[in-house]
């Protein structure tokens, strides 16, 4: 029997994403709502409560633990509401309309043998800026799927082990799915389950006639970006040109259309030493 949790993780957020949360709650059977906001918004948490009520619960960790350490006290959360799937999702993410439905309908459809080796079953990501590919398959079988939007099998997440949190933020999808695929599990799109996704201030760039995206992340995403970049080449050295390559795209970028230049540029370097020095965790920046 399939028994249904959400978690997502907040930093910060405004009154809009009350909307984000609207679009899939009414498929669960219960909201984990983590905030990992620098400090905790009575506003926020009171609208919250009034306009979902009993289902959600709310829990504010004290601070930015980083995603993978709220997405851990999230999944604890579930197993403890005896879920046996997870939706994980970030704040600011939507459902297209109906979509949660389209998801849910497609997990209750996959037979039980194929389902219990099924890590993941993902939606597929509308991230604005970027090519929208149509598919005209039910199912898409893939290696990698963002966090957001992922149903997630709770013997799965058993088997595998944590989200990693000595990363902190960056990474910690890619890492999980590796570790899913590793163990033997499957991780699937389904094509007509859409989500909206908004990653931060990403901009187009143009060149002759190359276009060119950037994320424009602050100095302290760039910092974590690289350095577990680096720290994912020693996991899994099969990455190793394609994140080395990676990274070097990052910097061109930075030093050719993004603002900030001197922080991304020190953080960037600081990310690259601090990976050969075997630092981990939350890192603290006095600049």
């Amino acid at each position: 029997m399939i028994k249904l949790a959400g978690v997502v993780v907040l930093y910060n957020p405004d009154l809009k994403v009350l909307d984000n949360l609207n679009s899939y709650i009414s498929g669960l059977g219960m909201l984990f709502v983590i905030d990992n906001s620098d400090c905790q918004c009575e506003k926020f948490k009171n609208d919250l409560q009034l306009r979902f009520g009993s289902q959600v619960e709310y829990f504010y960790m004290g601070g930015n633990q980083g995603i993978a350490t709220a997405l851990n006290k999230g999944v604890m959360l579930a197993k403890a509401f005896q879920a046996t799937w997870v939706l994980t999702m970030d704040q600011d993410s939507m459902f297209q309309e109906n979509s949660i439905k389209v998801l849910l309908e497609s997990l209750n459809r996959i037979p039980l043998g194929d389902r219990d080796r099924l890590g993941i079953l993902s939606c597929k990501h509308f991230i604005e800026g970027y090519a929208f590919e149509e598919d005209s398959r039910e199912f898409k079988e893939v290696d990698f799927v963002m966090t957001s939007g992922n149903l997630v099998n709770i013997d799965a997440y058993n088997e595998v082990g944590l989200f990693r949190n000595d990363f902190f933020i960056d990474e910690v999808d890619v890492d999980f799915c590796r570790r899913l695929i590793n163990d033997g599990y499957k991780i699937v799109v389904v094509n007509d389950a859409v989500l909206f996704h908004f990653l931060g201030d990403t901009r187009k760039h143009k060149i002759l006639w190359h276009d060119f995206m950037c994320s424009h992340h602050s100095y302290i995403r760039r910092y974590y970006i690289t350095r577990n970049r680096l720290y994912m080449v020693g996991l899994y050295p099969d990455l190793r040109f394609e994140y080395y390559l990676r990274n070097v795209v990052s910097l061109l970028k930075v030093i050719l259309f993004e603002n900030d230049k001197g922080r991304k540029f020190r953080a960037f370097f600081e990310g690259v030493f601090d990976s050969y020095k075997g630092l981990h965790g939350k890192k603290i920046f006095k600049y």
